[in-house]
């Protein structure tokens, strides 16, 4: 049998080369921006990362870039932690010299470390990784890790999260639970 091909936006299976053409016709105005997640492990990252720099694709795995005053930062994901939760995320905002005191997007894999988010000053954290639920019952598997912040738009103080459900699947290419989106953010500024 021959080996499905998915690139469910949180991560790719399968042979990766088919993915370089339609990540190139992938647009917009100020850039398109990746983090790896777990699904790259499987795979190899190294593998993931090679096919990802045939593309326009900027990566920014523990990088920060400034566009128009928006400090947009990309963290890893930890290849050897299931749950995506980082040990001291604060440490490694500090090290690509993150400024509290303006705006932020933080682009991170897993809905985790929201509590070490807020306290540094992250403004809002892009997350995936739990597919809502996508097939039943992982939906409950997925609130037992990750509580209210497995979907959806939650705001705490002066930090938000938006965790996606994606738009591909994990295992079998089916949903049982959520439909497929590509959320679309209009931001403001304050």
């Amino acid at each position: 049998m021959a080996r499905q091909n998915y690139c469910p936006v949180d991560g790719m299976d399968g042979d990766l080369n088919v993915f370089i053409k339609p990540l190139n016709e992938l647009r917009a105005k100020q850039g398109v921006f990746y983090v790896t997640g777990n699904h790259e492990t499987y795979l190899g990252t190294n593998e993931a990362l090679r096919i990802l720099n045939q593309t326009h694709i900027r990566i920014l795995n523990n990088k920060m870039i400034i566009l128009d005053g928006l400090q947009i930062i990309g963290l890893a994901y930890p290849e050897d932690n299931i749950t995506g939760k980082i040990v001291n995320e604060s440490a490694l905002l500090d090290s690509l010299n993150f400024d509290r005191t303006k705006p932020s997007i933080l682009m991170y894999h897993a809905p985790a470390n929201m509590d070490q988010a807020g306290r540094s000053g992250i403004s809002l954290q892009l997350s995936g990784h739990a597919h809502k639920g996508q097939i039943w019952p992982f939906e409950f598997f997925t609130w037992l890790v990750y509580g209210q912040y497995s979907y959806g738009l939650h705001v705490i103080g002066d930090f938000s999260i938006y965790t996606a459900g994606g738009v591909g699947t994990w295992g079998p290419p089916m949903r049982t639970t959520g439909q497929p989106e590509i959320p679309v953010l209009r931001l403001n500024g304050g």
